[in-house]
């Protein structure tokens, strides 16, 4: 924690700098402090430069909905797909399977042709994958572990709905003005767009976000 004589210290050189600044004609400055750093920014050394990440769907070898069915040999003439992606969280390991079941079952009774990733290696995975077994019949339903670049993007890009509790609905699907359904309290306090809809993680209340 910062001491008496770092406040006056930082102050002191605050002062100075601000002095400095209005005398060369620079005004504008960004005064940060919290209870272990202190931060002197001008305005025009800080840059907004948007999410990196949305640099991945530029460019790529999109592939049509067509062309994933046939990758994976799916038959169904199915219109509206969906990217599940949901991971254990430390504040729902109780009820982390039946959450995620309640997100497929919604998704099945609407016909929804499913993409689900498996979750990462967070404790209370396991129960996950244990859902993962008991739906891995199913024909509508596609579990994968690791998709090729391409593959995944193509499959994001031609998504109706991106459901769970990955960043990746915050964010990426902002870009694309695709619907997302956030589930749970992974995510809760982000800020998001106008696309992004908070559900709580019962039956009920994920049904009524689709709807």
């Amino acid at each position: 924690n910062p001491t008496v004589l770092d406040i006056y210290s930082f102050f002191w050189n605050f002062l100075i700098l601000s002095i400095n600044s209005v005398n060369s004609g620079i005004i504008f400055l960004v005064f940060l402090v919290s209870e272990d750093l202190f931060c002197i920014e001008f305005f025009w050394s800080i840059k907004s430069i948007g999410l990196s990440l949305v640099d991945n769907f530029i460019d790529f070898n999109e592939k049509s909905i067509s062309e994933i069915k046939s990758l994976f040999n799916i038959n169904l003439e199915i219109k509206r797909v969906a990217l599940l992606i949901f991971h254990p969280h430390s504040e729902e390991l109780d009820q982390v399977g039946e959450i995620f079941e309640n997100i497929l079952s919604n998704l099945i009774k609407r016909n929804f042709l499913i993409f689900a990733s498996h979750p990462n290696t967070d404790y209370g995975n396991s129960k996950l994958l244990e859902i993962i077994d008991r739906y891995n019949k199913i024909k509508n339903v596609v579990f994968y572990k690791n998709l090729d670049r391409d593959i995944f993007l193509s499959i994001y890009k031609n998504s109706q709905l991106i459901i769970g509790n990955s960043s990746s609905g915050i964010c990426e699907a902002a870009t694309f003005g695709i619907p997302a359904i956030n589930i749970g309290h992974r995510q809760t306090g982000r800020f998001a767009g106008n696309n992004v809809v908070f559900s709580k993680s019962d039956y009920q209340s994920i049904s009524d976000s689709i709807d």
